[in-house]
């Protein structure tokens, strides 16, 4: 799909397209037990960016990625208090609304969250 990309948007791309993401997986724990600890468990989130542009053609802007945070000290901390898949769709649900209002990407169209 990248491969199919234009390098650079236009100005002011016709909508935005953010692809959302999240997941664990439990270390030495079998599927059928929920850990009791979060030392067992490693939950990330991630999303990706594309501009659909003016002329059909669509742009990658880029992606970010990050493990879910438990833990209140931590700045990255969005209010997590487990570390498994339903915190970690909701952690890049979170981080993809927050990069899209501090990006100061204007669209003449819609953006669109995809899960």
């Amino acid at each position: 799909m990248l491969r199919a990309c234009r390098e650079t948007p236009d100005e002011e791309p016709l909508n935005l397209h953010i692809y959302m993401d999240g997941s664990f997986f439990r270390q030495g724990v079998p599927e059928d037990r929920v850990p009791e600890d979060a030392e067992h468990v490693d939950a990330g989130w991630a999303f990706l960016v594309i501009a659909e542009n003016h002329d059909g053609t669509e742009s990658y802007l880029g992606y970010l990625s990050g493990p879910v945070v438990t833990d209140p000290g931590d700045p990255r901390y969005i209010g997590a208090v487990i570390s498994d898949s339903t915190p970690a769709e909701a952690s890049a649900n979170v981080w993809a609304q927050l990069w899209c209002l501090q990006s100061g990407i204007r669209t003449t169209g819609a953006v669109l969250f995809h899960y």
